[in-house]
């Protein structure tokens, strides 16, 4: 089954979503993540796709980016395609890793919310996962920025995630 076109014409077609909260300095909410996740998804025409979220610790990530990629210390996001049919018929793309320690340090950093730089990390996690590689190549890195922004663009209008700090994460 092609994850580009939707099945049937008339009925929106929903993916499957799951984050995992697998840290526990920051108290995360999983359902708006998993709402932007969607909203991704959407823009970028995926339809009748499953995709796993974790936000992990850095201790945790260092360890994955370790074992994965042979590179010691911790990174930003991970991400481990798949790109199978599933026994429900859907897609699964693959998962999506975050380090919201290191997240939070790059957002203090750029001078924004670390709401919106969990969105950034989502968005380069998910695209990696579509295929889009930065490390590859100046042209392969500036078609991911462009699918970046646009991406971006979309969603930072929809969810104002550009001044707020506050919807990712409960009391």
């Amino acid at each position: 089954m092609n994850p580009m076109v939707p099945k049937g014409k008339d009925k929106k077609v929903h993916n499957i979503v799951e984050v995992i909260n697998r840290q526990r300095r920051f108290n995360i909410n999983t359902e708006t993540l998993r709402n932007i996740a969607e909203y991704i998804l959407d823009i970028c025409k995926l339809y009748r796709v499953e995709l796993s979220i974790a936000i992990v610790n850095n201790r945790r990530i260092r360890e994955l980016n370790s074992l994965y990629r042979g590179i010691r210390g911790s990174t930003d996001v991970l991400a481990f395609p798949l790109n199978e049919t599933t026994h429900t018929g859907f897609t699964h793309l693959g998962d999506v890793v975050i380090s919201i320690e290191k997240a939070s340090i790059q957002a203090k950093e750029s001078g924004h919310s670390l709401e919106k730089e969990l969105y950034l990390l989502l968005t380069h996690g998910i695209l990696h996962l579509l295929g889009y590689d930065h490390e590859k190549s100046p042209e392969e890195a500036k078609k991911m920025r462009d699918m970046e922004k646009r991406v971006l663009g979309y969603t930072e209008k929809t969810f104002y995630l550009e001044d707020t700090d506050g919807i990712f994460f409960t009391p």
